[in-house]
């Protein structure tokens, strides 16, 4: 499991602007969270979050999630991703997002997200994503 700080510096360096509205909130042995902030472009008309914003938010998180778990693999990337829209996402409240590690093999990694708006138990959204690990070792 790789250290929050490590991780951090690894999301800053490599994805500065993305960084600007999302936080890692902690890393956990069985699960990742991870809060991203809603800005006014993340709204579709009637206050709602958009769904491109959740699926990124989605996409994120997983790949997060799957280097907390694995370790910074520096060309690891998205070959699948599911998502559910469940409940309307408040425009006023971060997203919150908790990541789990499904299965993670040689060339593979599957994560689940869960996501809810800040405050709030009631999910708004589930994703499954699978990463395509380019190992260097």
């Amino acid at each position: 499991m790789l250290a929050l700080l490590e991780l951090q510096q690894h999301l800053v360096t490599h994805f500065p602007r993305a960084m600007q509205k999302f936080q890692l909130e902690q890393i956990l042995p069985d699960r990742t969270i991870l809060k991203r902030h809603i800005q006014e472009e993340d709204l579709r008309p009637g206050a709602t979050v958009s769904g491109p914003t959740l699926m990124q938010i989605a996409d994120f998180a997983a790949y997060i999630g799957i280097m907390a778990d694995q370790g910074i693999i520096p060309s690891a990337f998205t070959t699948n991703l599911n998502i559910n829209f469940l409940r309307r996402a408040a425009a006023d409240q971060a997203i919150i997002v908790h990541t789990k590690i499904l299965k993670a093999g040689k060339n593979l990694a599957t994560a689940e997200m869960s996501m809810y708006s800040d405050g709030n138990t009631d999910m708004i959204a589930h994703a499954v994503a699978t990463f395509a690990l380019m190992r260097t070792e």
